[in-house]
């Protein structure tokens, strides 16, 4: 049995690897007292002479602890990720899973399929912004711990480890809140908030740095879009499209350049090439319609209905009104294909009822009359009317066959039991051959005749 095929796998990222890896050390000189020391006094005799204040103000050094480490870490992981990717990529995500949900609940089977095979890489999206949001905790990790740990050693060497808060006047820094010291409350309390905003300024000068380098470039950007505009609408134009809107549109972008106003220029030559790009997806949809109502043409039924809409179909594409050209091709399409299904049903109905007279040998004579006139029939029920009376005509045959064969059959025993069964050997063996020809009629007339024969041969002996 051959072995199924399975999807390649993707490499494996050697930076998470890494990153696992450094955790792993930091996790170990956590749990190691001789490194925790060494990294407190470390850090320690960098910051104890610039924010220690000799132990006069440990709200202050804690206050100012946290911003050095807020500050920096901030800083590395704004320059590590790439906000912009990130957004793009968390907006995608979101779209995605959004239409995933609601074609769940609408039980669109094809559509869930068609999100499912897009799904993994949207996973793989999701795990690079993961990786990309990890890749700084290695930095800031390396700026954080040691000033946790001289923090740490400050507050354990103080004399006293009493702060006043305004609920309570002896609050002991040392105390345990669940599993943290009290301390790292104030820190987040004092820092945390400063760390947001120093964060979100980061990004609204990042945001306008980026404006900025835009409008710099605009006039240029002017340019480029309005060129892009115009390869959109001679696309359409050697399409054979009628694009005159489009032109007219694309004037008042050009007047709009030529007064300066780029940024409602380029806003203008976008709507005008989303357009052409529309109308060009629309032309290759109808005249894929057209394609293949064409095919479908050649192998169904010539329909009065079905050309006339093939034929508003072709003037309205060549006006350039694509959405009626769709229209008119898809009722077009429909026609056929409600022609084709009811051909299939009225030659199976056809085959069913002349199937039934082979089978039983009967006369067709009739019959063929009641199927000549369900195939001349226009409506459904004209045709299912003509084919009921064809099944009858069948019922009536079989019986009719049925009352002749006993006819026969009485016939031939009273030749047997006579004395002269030579004298009607032949007429016995011709009777079988116009049986043959189920020209019932005749069958009736010749038995007849052979049996007053025999009455006659009976009398005369």
């Amino acid at each position: 049995m051959p072995e199924e095929r399975q999807s390649p796998q993707p490499p494996a990222d050697t930076s998470q690897v890494f990153m696992m890896f450094f955790l792993l050390i930091f996790m170990l000189m956590i749990f190691t007292p001789e490194l925790r020391v060494w990294m407190g006094d470390s850090m320690g005799g960098v910051l104890e002479p610039l924010i220690g204040f000799d132990s006069q103000y440990p709200i202050f050094t804690v206050f100012l602890a946290g911003m050095v480490m807020i500050i920096l870490s901030t800083t590395i992981r704004h320059f590590f990720i790439d906000w912009m990717e990130m957004a793009k990529i968390q907006k995608m995500m979101f779209a995605f899973n959004k239409e995933l949900r609601e074609a769940q609940i609408a039980r669109n089977e094809k559509r869930v399929k068609k999100l499912m095979e897009l799904q993994p890489e949207v996973m793989r999206m999701n795990a690079q912004l993961s990786s990309n949001q990890m890749k700084p905790m290695m930095f800031t990790m390396l700026v954080a711990i040691p000033i946790f740990m001289w923090l740490h050693n400050f507050i354990g060497d103080l004399s006293y480890t009493y702060a006043t808060i305004p609920w309570e006047p002896y609050w002991d820094l040392e105390d345990r809140f669940l599993i943290l010291p009290q301390w790292v409350l104030i820190y987040s309390f004092l820092t945390l908030p400063v760390g947001q905003l120093y964060m979100r300024w980061l990004k609204t000068r990042e945001l306008q740095s980026e404006v900025s380098q835009e409008e710099e470039h605009i006039e240029e950007n002017t340019v480029s879009a309005i060129e892009n505009v115009e390869k959109a609408l001679q696309r359409l134009r050697d399409e054979g499209v009628q694009v005159d809107d489009l032109e007219e549109d694309m004037k008042e972008s050009t007047a709009l350049q030529r007064k300066g106003d780029f940024k409602n220029s380029i806003r203008t030559a976008d709507q005008i090439k989303r357009k052409a790009k529309n109308r060009l997806s629309q032309m290759e949809t109808a005249k894929e319609h057209l394609r293949s109502l064409e095919d479908m043409r050649k192998v169904a039924d010539t329909n009065e209905s079905a050309e006339r809409d093939f034929r508003e179909a072709q003037e309205a594409f060549s006006k350039g009104d694509f959405a009626s050209s769709m229209y008119y091709a898809k009722q077009a399409k429909k026609v056929l294909i409600e022609g084709v299904a009811q051909k299939e049903y009225r030659d199976a109905e056809i085959t069913r009822i002349r199937d039934a007279l082979e089978e039983e040998s009967l006369d067709p004579t009739k019959v063929e009359e009641c199927i000549q006139r369900a195939t001349e029939a226009q409506e459904r029920d004209d045709f299912d009317e003509h084919i009921e009376q064809a099944e009858r005509e069948v019922d009536n045959s079989l019986k009719e066959k049925e009352s002749l064969i006993v006819l026969r059959d009485e016939i031939f025993r009273k030749i047997e039991e006579s004395d002269f069964y030579h004298d009607f050997e032949n007429d016995i063996k011709q009777m079988e051959d116009v049986f043959m020809k189920r020209n019932y009629p005749e069958i009736k007339k010749n038995l007849e005749e052979l049996n007053l024969r025999i009455l006659r041969k009976i009398k005369g002996a």
